[in-house]
């Protein structure tokens, strides 16, 4: 792993992994999935348990969760016109000895919207050290403008942190409201979601317009 490229003087944490070393990592992991779509599923629940060893210049264990619920609220007789409710929990905790470059982030879509994708985290001298711990849940609200079921809004919440140690000392929060456009031809869904920050943290990057291509969840 080559880290370089930061500005000076900078954190510990940054100087500790500088320039050149060597990581080697083993992440087996046990997943259970049961969504009807997993482009974008509208029920059905999907859940993965993962432990990696890192060796090398460092040596760390990490320990990871997430899970993911799915719920058709209301349809139309002939199965279109879904509202659906997505829940979804993220948990992650690692040793002291992590380098920074492998510890926690987080920020921007599909992690936590209304901050700076790795706007969210732990800083000293105003960089972003990475976080030991995460924390990170959503709520999403999405239902159908259009018949053709070609065009959705959704509302959603996001809320959580990242620490440097493992005990929660600051909590975000975001709210907000965006689109789905769902393009036959590219099979996935278009996003364009707009996020206002209600509970940050010091040095914490905020953003308020996100775009996205891809499976949602």
């Amino acid at each position: 792993v080559t880290f370089n490229g930061f500005r000076t003087p900078a954190p510990a944490d940054y100087l500790a992994a500088s320039g050149h070393t060597f990581l080697a990592s083993l992440r087996p992991s046990l997943r259970f999935d049961n969504r009807n779509n997993a482009t974008m599923p509208s029920s059905g629940s999907y859940a993965e348990f993962a432990f990696e060893q890192g060796w090398g210049n460092f040596t760390f264990s990490k320990l990871t969760a997430e899970g993911r619920q799915h719920f058709t609220l209301k349809q139309r007789p002939d199965g279109s016109g879904k509202h659906i409710l997505t829940l979804r929990g993220v948990f992650g905790v690692t040793g002291p000895d992590t380098p920074v470059y492998e510890r926690f982030f987080a920020g921007d879509f599909r992690s936590f919207r209304g901050f700076y994708y790795r706007g969210v985290g732990p800083h000293v001298d105003g960089v972003n050290v990475g976080g030991l711990m995460e924390a990170i849940g959503s709520i999403e609200y999405q239902y159908p403008l259009l018949a053709n079921d070609m065009l959705h809004q959704v509302f959603f919440t996001d809320f959580g942190t990242v620490e440097r140690g493992y005990t929660i000392q600051n909590f975000r929060a975001s709210i907000g409201t965006g689109i789905r456009i769902v393009i036959p031809q590219f099979k996935v869904p278009i996003a364009f979601d707009f996020a206002i920050p209600i509970e940050h943290a010091p040095g914490d990057r905020t953003r308020n317009f996100h775009f996205f291509l891809g499976a949602m969840w």
